[in-house]
């Protein structure tokens, strides 16, 4: 589905409608055909699936009229950014569903009443990789937190619009020493690194109750 901005016409058009995608680079807009990727099934993958879907069966059917209530009202009092940088406001079982996947990774049960919002302060976080080991260095997490870490397949140095390979790797606990060996678990994802690559990372604080700060965004050539 395209997301359309209108204003005097269309002022911008981001998503995919007609078998076209519509997205903007440094150079402005541009339509590109739609290619269906092949899904990988991967483990991670269903188990994110998994988690959405008991979240969404379980707000629609266990929660009571007063907590559905109150999920709207956090949602309409929480908005966040869109792809054009508005703010847009969630649906009650949106922000249900956002929190409480964040809890199920880390085995926590869903909150089925809404918690109160939190700042999170933006981490520190970079890439480093040693020839044989791939790390993340980060502080400014509090040991009650995560840091949440996404990061691309390695890719060629050349490439600049990395957003759609970023997949979710692994919450890191705030009382980890940094840095943090992911090379294992980077593997097992993504396959063996490749020398004379660029892999990117996204990171963010993320709080138990589901929370979760503004990213930083760093690469590492291997």
């Amino acid at each position: 589905m395209a997301k359309a901005k209108y204003g005097g016409g269309i002022q911008d058009l981001r998503g995919a409608i007609a078998g076209q995608v519509h997205s903007r680079n440094t150079f402005g807009n541009y339509v590109r055909q739609k290619v269906s990727p092949v899904q990988p099934r991967s483990a991670r993958q269903q188990e994110i699936r998994s988690n959405v879907a008991e979240l969404s069966q379980r707000y629609s059917t266990q929660l009571s009229d007063t907590q559905l209530e109150a999920w709207r009202q956090a949602a309409a009092s929480n908005t966040v950014r869109d792809v054009f940088g508005d703010t847009m406001t969630l649906t009650g079982i949106n922000l249900y569903v956002k929190l409480n996947s964040v809890r199920a990774l880390v085995n926590l049960a869903p909150l089925d009443d809404p918690p109160a919002p939190e700042e999170l302060q933006t981490p520190l976080a970079n890439l480093t990789w040693s020839g044989t080991a791939l790390s993340v260095n980060f502080s400014n997490v509090s040991p009650t937190q995560y840091l949440a870490v996404w990061l691309t397949k390695p890719l060629p140095p050349g490439r600049a619009f990395v957003q759609q390979e970023l997949r979710l790797l692994e919450l890191i606990p705030g009382t980890a020493t940094s840095p943090v060996d992911i090379t294992g678990a980077y593997e097992m994802r993504f396959g063996t690194i490749s020398p004379g690559s660029k892999i990117w990372l996204s990171a963010r604080t993320v709080s138990p109750r589901g929370w979760q700060s503004q990213p930083v965004v760093d690469s590492e050539r291997t």
